[in-house]
């Protein structure tokens, strides 16, 4: 009876050990920041996330908000926020995308950086010049 008590309190405070412990992951590196779950090190050598083009991305089933990926096709990495892939640059999946026209030269903007909520876009088409400007 002694013996299956010490087998049980061995396995109870083995048990206990696991459930508090926690691990973190280091590669080339012997103690991994504990704030990481993943730490990696080197000096000569990058971080090189998955690689796929937009339609492998899209096949990605029900992916996780924060999934990152590296988009082969747009040579860009995104993120998923839970609505949509942005590139890491950018914030909010409402942030425009549209096509503009000058004459017959056609394009599209991909992106309106600016400090404030009231960004404007103008284009210019005189003289026999264009400008676009951003104030």
């Amino acid at each position: 009876m002694k013996s299956l008590n010490r087998i049980l309190l061995l396995f109870v405070c083995l048990l206990s050990c696991a459930l508090v412990t926690e691990a973190q992951v280091g590669i080339n590196i012997l103690q991994p920041d504990t704030s990481a779950i993943l730490h990696l090190e080197s000096t000569d050598r990058g971080f090189l996330p998955p690689r796929m083009t937009t339609a492998q991305r899209d096949n990605i089933f029900s992916p996780k908000e924060g999934l990152t990926i590296f988009n082969t096709q747009d040579s860009v990495m995104q993120y998923y926020t839970g609505r949509c892939w942005l590139p890491v640059w950018q914030e909010d999946c409402d942030e425009c995308l549209f096509d503009f026209s000058i004459g017959s030269q056609n394009g599209n903007i991909d992106r309106i950086m600016g400090n404030s909520d009231s960004t404007q876009l103008f284009i210019d088409q005189s003289n026999g010049s264009n400008s676009i400007g951003v104030y």
